[in-house]
């Protein structure tokens, strides 16, 4: 995952403050990631979900450190570290969890899919990853999932796609103007899209190779 660290510093939350100590972990740099996640608690006023959010995010950055200390690639644990991942992604339905999810789905053919939610008032909302449909058979492998949803100053993009061929996202708003045209390098990725020009509303992506939609869906801005 590559991002603008600079622009994750000047976000000032703490859903970006784990953003960057991650970044910083795919760089083994683990003192530094371990600081990050340290001051979240001391630079911010959490509430009692954003607790729970940050303590389950320390544990999946313990998970990761624990396989990069055992030289473990994310992409091919061995059969009882994989175990340990998906009893992570069954046991956290938080960012954390989230995150423990996708890299199952991504790199072992995972079958997670996003389940509507009913909060006290009875109206559904989504977790955070949206699991959008594949448009043809020939492409099966192929998706695109975008969270947080809602969303306010940035999104996530994970995709895939059949070889390393560029493909890229575009993101128009509920009048069909393109409001995004973001490139996507190789053929599986996690990208960081900068989201905060962008007015409260519904959105709607398609995900593009080869002059042909793989994937599509929508994600609402809510700030």
């Amino acid at each position: 995952m590559c991002v603008d660290r600079h622009w994750l510093q000047l976000l000032q939350n703490p859903e970006a403050d784990m953003t960057l100590a991650e970044e910083y972990l795919e760089e083994a740099n683990v003192d530094l990631a371990n600081a990050i996640i340290d001051s979240i608690p001391i630079k911010y006023m959490l509430n009692e979900k954003q607790e729970m959010e940050h303590t389950d995010f320390r544990d999946w950055m313990n998970l990761k450190i624990q396989w990069l200390t055992n030289d473990l690639a994310i992409d091919s644990l061995d059969a009882l570290n994989l175990e340990s991942l998906k009893s992570f992604a069954d046991g956290h339905n938080s960012f954390a969890g989230t995150k423990a999810k996708n890299v199952i789905n991504f790199f072992y053919d995972g079958n997670y899919r996003n389940h509507p939610e009913l909060p006290e008032d009875g109206q559904p909302q989504s977790r955070a990853v949206i699991q959008t449909k594949t448009v043809n058979k020939m492409e099966a492998k192929s998706y695109v999932k975008v969270y947080p949803n809602p969303s306010t100053s940035y999104v996530y993009v994970e995709y895939k796609t059949p070889s390393g061929n560029n493909s890229n996202i575009e993101v128009y708003d509920a009048s069909g103007i393109r409001v995004l045209n973001e490139i996507m390098q190789g053929s599986k990725s996690l990208k960081i899209i900068d989201t905060s020009t962008l007015s409260d509303g519904t959105y709607f992506y398609k995900l593009i190779y080869n002059n042909e939609v793989l994937g599509q869906g929508n994600f609402i801005i809510q700030k």
